[in-house]
């Protein structure tokens, strides 16, 4: 329920500060200020996307990993992502979620309402250059559903 009064409220406080900062700056640099924010939240997506991604390949890699780091992380993609949302209410919050303290903050209160149990990890084994082969009988069909089964052997399989 509150998730759909966010949506309905969230455009209606945004048109609300829109015509607030245009009637105090103009609408030309209130345009710019909304340019701006959006260039910043793609700037702040690639960035920070690119790098998470490669820190988690790298903890993955080392059979580790840190995820109070990854929610950082995650918490300014999000950040990146408000701050492309047009307006001045989403990019004040976008401005607070990239204030470390705050984050923590968010981070250890999710934290707080998330039960996680582990079972067991799994580590990727080395592959193998060769296995064995398999040895299985077949049947060779075709376009008319005929059978085959007297064909010389092609080199690729193991005389019994």
């Amino acid at each position: 329920m509150w998730l759909v009064l966010i949506f309905l409220l969230l455009p209606i406080i945004e048109i609300a500060v829109f015509i607030q900062v245009g009637g105090w700056i103009g609408v030309f640099p209130t345009l710019a200020l909304v340019m701006l924010a959006l260039v910043a939240g793609l700037a702040l997506i690639r960035q920070q996307g690119l790098n998470t991604l490669d820190q988690l390949s790298r903890d993955i890699e080392n059979g580790r990993g840190d995820g109070d780091r990854l929610a950082h992380s995650a918490l300014k993609v999000v950040a990146g992502i408000l701050l492309i949302i047009p307006g001045f209410f989403t990019d004040a919050l976008a401005l607070l979620l990239l204030v470390p303290p705050i984050r923590a903050l968010l981070i250890r209160w999710g934290a707080s309402k998330v039960t996680v149990r582990a079972t067991g990890v799994m580590r990727r084994r080395p592959q193998q250059a060769w296995a064995e082969p398999i040895d299985a009988e077949y049947e060779i069909l075709d376009d008319e559903g005929l059978v085959h089964r007297h064909q010389p052997p092609s080199g690729w399989t193991r005389p019994h």
